[in-house]
């Protein structure tokens, strides 16, 4: 009898354990906040780049209150510019904010995005790399072959050639003979090279200095870099013409997107999309309104004639040749042909 009575108690505290105890607990667990951290090299100063990645952190933590939280961490003070890949490799950061010519040395195809005179301008990028087009599709294939996944891609206004006060303007591919040209990825260097320079890698925050003490003649890079690093009292002129460009995504593992629930997932897509319909436009406006007048105050503005630009382009031409057949020799004409067709 009491063997009995011990058996029926110990089948009510089983029944108990499965239908009340442990249901609770799922439901209190498919109930936890998913905490994810964003890390950006970048400084608040860079007010065209920084403010869409926080309105994007701002619009997700409102949105998905109670589902999703992410933790935003700028000015490298999680990881720096050099750290960011590997941290985030690493589960450091679930989600990395960082200039795409930061990332052709690990994702090759990204090297297309700074190849001279291929875009217009950065409506043009936008509307070419944003979400549901032929060349989103590609480049989201070609970062998942090495374990990531382009959650957003903010364009960003193209690149120009900048000479340091006291030095020549550029007018002519020749006039770059024998200058030394800041850049900050492999294509910006195959450009420079092309037109007779001599290509110096830095990180943009040694710029100001490089260019005061005449350790480079002139830099290459985006009007944001300008107002981002104060460089304005450096420069003396702006050869105004695409010589190269690249975007802001924002990119994960793609093992941990995969294991988000769906709802994060499609809040993610969701707020990436506006993302990326907001950033072109903003970081137009902010160099529009701020940047290229402060600089326009001393610094000479050089545009080029149709016949002056295409003598750049024939002399940047070996940079293309050098893409597509030794960067990316099997991708390559694939990348520049979703570009030209869209």
């Amino acid at each position: 009898m009491l063997t009995n009575r011990f058996l029926l108690a110990l089948g009510v505290c089983v029944v108990f354990l499965f239908t009340v105890i442990l249901p609770f607990n799922s439901h209190a667990k498919s109930n936890e906040v998913i905490e994810l951290t964003l890390s950006t090299y970048l400084p608040p100063s860079y007010e065209d780049l920084v403010v869409p990645i926080q309105k994007f952190v701002d619009r997700v933590n409102e949105k998905g209150k109670g589902l999703v939280q992410i933790d935003f961490y700028h000015s490298g003070t999680l990881l720096k510019a050099n750290e960011s890949i590997a941290g985030l490799r690493r589960g450091v950061a679930d989600i990395v904010a960082m200039t795409s010519s930061y990332w052709t040395g690990s994702i090759s195809i990204y090297n297309g995005y700074s190849l001279p005179f291929l875009w217009e301008d950065a409506y043009d990028m936008q509307k070419k790399v944003s979400i549901g087009t032929p060349l989103r599709e590609f480049m989201n294939d070609q970062l998942q072959k090495d374990g990531f996944h382009l959650l957003a891609e903010g364009a960003i206004p193209v690149e120009h050639l900048w000479m340091a006060k006291g030095k020549d303007p550029v007018r002519n591919p020749e006039d770059l003979q024998g200058k030394k040209i800041r850049v900050s990825g492999k294509a910006q260097s195959r450009t420079i090279q092309a037109l007779g320079g001599s290509p110096v890698r830095m990180p943009s925050g040694e710029v100001h200095e490089a260019l005061s003490r005449g350790i480079v003649d002139g830099a290459q890079f985006y009007m944001g870099t300008v107002g981002g690093r104060a460089l304005y009292e450096t420069l003396g002129s702006c050869l105004k013409a695409t010589m190269g460009g690249y975007t802001e995504p924002l990119i994960m593992m793609q093992s941990k997107w995969e294991e988000l629930p769906e709802k994060v997932q499609d809040l993610l897509f969701e707020q990436a999309k506006w993302y990326e319909d907001f950033y072109a436009g903003w970081s137009t406006k902010v160099h529009e309104e701020q940047y290229w007048p402060k600089f326009e105050e001393e610094g000479e503005t050089v545009t080029l004639s149709p016949e002056q630009e295409d003598k750049f382009r024939e002399a940047t031409q070996p940079v293309y040749d050098w893409f597509t057949e030794e960067e990316c020799p099997e991708v390559g004409d694939r990348f520049l042909e979703l570009v030209r067709g869209q």
